[in-house]
């Protein structure tokens, strides 16, 4: 499974995330909160109002277009 960085306003907070950018998921708990490989190259959690699975992300921005 892949997430999407899709708030950039946590880069503020060290997130070590690049906005737009896809991960890799290596774990899942408790259904929001996404276990991933930062930009360090750091194993570390970010919940759903940082990322969101790429199928939603595609879908979001599809549905902005008018697609």
């Amino acid at each position: 499974m892949k997430v999407v960085c899709a708030n950039d306003t946590y880069k503020r907070r060290s997130m070590d995330l690049t906005l737009g950018k896809a991960y890799e998921v290596h774990d899942l708990w408790n259904g929001c909160w996404y276990k991933i490989v930062n930009d360090r190259g750091a194993l570390a959690w970010y919940d759903q109002e940082v990322v969101m699975p790429l199928d939603e992300w595609r879908e979001k921005h599809l549905n902005e277009l008018g697609i």
